[in-house]
């Protein structure tokens, strides 16, 4: 059985970072459209609060929680795992001061549309019906964003002339979410009294509208008086090989609600390891089925912090998951034993009638041959010494060098023609004392000596294998055809 679970860190709920998270949260959920109920709040704050770095600035953590909560809108709207692009601007040299000079000595009517556009995120066709303006200049007013943000960021000494207008966007952008740290007064966020604010503040800005439109409430605000973690889950990641996609739909009405689909292409899936015993039950019966065979199918147990919601998975544990089993040896799943090989399929009825016609004909034959005492010896005896185990088998053995020698192996319930040597090639197996040695990946083989090749092992194979023993069947069909053979079977293995 492949190694067991993979332990993440535990993820911290920072106390000091609760408030702008759950404000930047709530309106960014509200700017979707969402209904920003209790427990959707506070399943977005959690995943943004997992994926936090212990020593990420509270500038830095305002940007990230943008991010992650749009991340939590796609896994929520769409159930899209999708790995988050870390804007490059986290440490740019970008202060509220900058954003002081940038709307200095302009119209009111620029004021509202850098707080409307760059702060709160409103479109540029919304921005223009909030503001009263044609479309095209809330263009011009933004166009002019650009050109002072550039005399602005060459006075600092960023290389911003260089840089694109939809760069020179993102930078408006992240100065529009720049708090100035001044603290929150519920008496007077949410009234008339706070307006001023949000010409100020964009914390206060988003604080003062949601506290006023009802979607955020005080106690919401509220931080915990203790350090508290994020509840952690295991879950088992489970990849389907490329050539094997296939299958894909197949393994998905497999797993039906055991599993839940992490990656776009639909070769990825998720399952709580409280369902190992029925996933297994489920693996082996598509491995046995060979949709997909065991080879095709890999996976990894990890243990980090998670938290459904519905039937989505938040925080990093998917995609950490996801990494983990990509680093898999494909046929291997934590947790789980090998998975079968594929049961051999059932045959055509022509091929069943060929397979039942022939095995009558070998049958009688074999019988003739059973009662007949006049059966000539064999041309190239055998001489063979065997070490069987349960999964392999050494024969070391002895005959002409005129022999042919042809080698089946009993795996798995089948058997199947493992090799073939010509009296030159079988030169390969010698040992340098006149014996020749050969390892055998079965629990048991027939070793065949035979003055010519047999060219028709495929049908005496199908033949022996419809037998209640086919080992010995094949043997007596072997001989039966080829009277100058000479056959060695390896031993059972018993197993303690």
């Amino acid at each position: 059985m492949p190694s067991g679970v993979t332990m993440m860190n535990d993820a911290l709920i920072r106390s000091d970072v609760w408030v702008p998270i759950t404000i930047r949260v709530a309106w960014d959920l509200y700017m979707a459209g969402i209904d920003v109920r209790p427990n959707v709040l506070d399943a977005a704050r959690v995943h943004v609060l997992s994926h936090l770095q212990s020593d990420a600035s509270p500038e830095q953590v305002e940007v990230l929680s943008g991010i992650y909560t749009e991340d939590f809108i796609a896994r929520y709207q769409e159930q899209a795992y999708l790995r988050p692009s870390l804007t490059p601007y986290l440490d740019y040299p970008v202060t509220c001061s900058m954003r002081v000079k940038l709307l200095k000595k302009i119209e009111k009517v620029c004021h509202r549309v850098f707080w409307l556009h760059y702060s709160d995120g409103f479109s540029l066709e919304r921005t223009s019906s909030k503001v009263g303006k044609p479309l095209r200049e809330v263009e011009s007013i933004c166009k002019m964003f650009r050109k002072r943000m550039r005399k602005i960021g060459e006075v600092k000494g960023l290389d911003i002339e260089q840089w694109s207008d939809d760069r020179v966007d993102d930078t408006l952008r992240y100065l529009g979410t720049l708090a100035t740290g001044e603290p929150l007064d519920f008496e007077v966020l949410g009234t008339s009294e706070g307006r001023p604010f949000t010409r100020k503040c964009p914390r206060l800005r988003r604080a003062h509208y949601l506290i006023r439109s009802g979607i955020l409430a005080p106690h919401d605000l509220e931080v915990p008086s203790d350090n508290r973690f994020v509840d952690r889950k295991s879950m088992l990641a489970i990849l389907l090989h490329p050539d094997a996609r296939h299958h894909a739909s197949t393994v998905e009405d497999a797993l039906g609600d055991l599993a839940i689909s992490i990656e776009a292409q639909g070769n990825a899936w998720l399952v709580d390891s409280e369902h190992m015993d029925d996933l297994e039950e489920v693996l082996v019966h598509l491995a046995e089925q060979g949709t997909p065979e065991r080879d095709c199918l890999r996976g990894a147990m990890i243990s980090g912090p998670g938290l459904w919601l519905d039937d989505v998975l938040l925080g990093p544990l998917p995609l950490r998951s996801l990494d983990a089993a990509r680093s898999r040896p494909w046929g291997s799943i934590d947790g789980m034993d090998e998975l079968p090989l594929p049961l051999p399929p059932p045959p055509k009825m022509t091929s069943w009638w060929v397979s039942a016609a022939t095995s009558t004909l070998l049958f009688l034959s074999s019988l003739a041959w059973a009662l007949d005492d006049t059966r000539p010896p064999a041309q190239f005896p055998l001489t063979s010494e065997f070490d069987s185990h349960v999964d392999f088998v050494d024969v070391r053995f002895d005959v002409s060098d005129h022999a042919y020698v042809t080698i089946v192996q009993w795996k798995g319930g089948i058997l199947q023609s493992e090799s073939a040597w010509t009296p030159s090639s079988k030169g390969r197996l010698a040992t340098g004392d006149g014996r020749y040695i050969h390892r055998v990946d079965a629990s048991r083989i027939v070793v065949i000596s035979s003055p010519e090749p047999i060219v028709d092992l495929e049908p005496l194979l199908q033949a022996a294998q419809v037998d209640s023993d086919p080992v010995n069947a094949l043997e007596k069909h072997v001989l039966s055809k080829y009277p100058l053979a000479d056959i060695q079977v390896s031993p059972t293995v018993q197993v303690q």
